[in-house]
């Protein structure tokens, strides 16, 4: 978790994967270092390269939001 907590509060790009096996309108993407980051999102950004602001580093994964523009 340690590792993970430097993303809090940063802005980061996400190639975004598809949707979350465990919870509905929420999509997974990794950062360019292999993070798996947990946001929601719809099927357009699927394949797509965003924008995510982290809100929460947990010790396999980020939460974050994405970050219209960003």
């Amino acid at each position: 978790n340690e590792r993970n907590l430097i993303y809090k509060d940063k802005l980061v790009k996400v190639l975004v994967e598809g949707p979350s096996k465990t919870k509905e309108d929420i999509y997974t993407g990794r950062t360019d270092t292999n993070k798996i980051v947990n946001f929601e999102s719809c099927p357009d950004l699927v394949g797509k390269l965003v924008s995510i602001r982290i809100k929460k580093a947990q010790t396999w994964s980020l939460e974050g939001e994405v970050v219209p523009n960003g």
